[in-house]
């Protein structure tokens, strides 16, 4: 090998052993993430399978700003139609369907920060939660978040529908408390909203 190609050679190590060494150094910290999961889920349940419409509340910022959950949202069941309106109290689902009809949005997100999320807080640690609350959270200690409008147009005038309203943030369920459903007359409801953590 000739002198001149010998300290080519070298010259290429040597940038290569430098080039190493500063990318060592340049290297970014590690930093812990945490996935936070937000699923918003309802279902509605009618006595005889009659064609129904009903406004439940969709997911908001704490700014009151209506969540991008939304943008994710699938509905399952028979003849059913979804759109975000406008209502008295806020914005809502307009949902219609028969018997029973199924609504799901879910989306996840990491953050370096963890999160310290209160049980027993709406919109806990600053994310999502619902909006139509009828009022303000009167006892902070206890599970009972207070109670949220929702409407119901019914086919039949004495018939009724049953709902299961559950909205997942992280480890935290902000839901009605009965599987069997909350259940529902036409008009105007108050339903309660429960706060409850997820068991390990």
């Amino acid at each position: 090998m000739t002198t001149k190609r010998m300290i080519v050679v070298s010259l290429l190590i040597s940038i290569l052993i430098v080039g190493i060494s500063f990318g060592c150094f340049l290297k970014p910290r590690k930093v812990n993430q945490w996935q936070i999961v937000y699923d918003y889920s309802a279902c509605i349940t009618t006595s005889d399978g009659t064609k129904f419409f009903v406004w439940l509340p969709v997911p908001v910022t704490s700014q009151g700003h209506v969540s991008n959950l939304v943008n994710r949202t699938t509905v399952t069941g028979k003849n059913v139609a979804l759109e975000i309106t406008d209502c008295a109290y806020g914005p809502v689902f307009n949902l219609t369907g028969e018997n029973m009809t199924k609504l799901r949005a879910t989306m996840v997100f990491t953050t370096s920060q963890e999160p310290q999320i209160d049980v027993k807080a709406r919109h806990p640690n600053g994310y999502i939660d619902l909006n139509l609350w009828t009022g303000a959270d009167e006892n902070p200690s206890d599970s009972l978040l207070g109670d949220v409008w929702i409407y119901l147009s019914h086919g039949s005038d004495n018939g009724t529908a049953w709902l299961w309203l559950d909205l997942t943030i992280g480890d935290i369920h902000h839901h009605t408390n009965d599987f069997r459903g909350r259940e529902l007359s036409n008009g105007w409801n108050r339903v309660a909203i429960y706060a409850q953590a997820t068991v390990p």
